[in-house]
């Protein structure tokens, strides 16, 4: 209602990048109890995050799991 579109993804943009740095918080407390392969999910999850909300902030809805071909679209926008 009282939101405008430009603040609608300002706020999905701090939606995302707040949950890029949970997901990297969990990555480092699983590093410490040993469980290595959750810990690099959670950072690859916690790198896309952080892209999806760059997108956001410039007003882009992207969509995918790869950082290689979410970074190459940002590329190419």
């Amino acid at each position: 209602m009282g939101c405008n579109l430009s603040n609608r993804w300002m706020l999905e943009s701090k939606r995302w990048l707040e949950q890029a740095f949970e997901n990297l918080r969990a990555a480092e407390d699983n590093i410490k109890t040993g469980h290595y392969a959750w810990s690099c999910f959670l950072s690859q999850q916690a790198a896309e995050y952080a892209l999806k909300s760059v997108f956001y902030l410039i007003g882009i809805e992207k969509f995918g799991h790869s950082i290689l071909d979410l970074c190459s679209i940002y590329l190419l926008n």
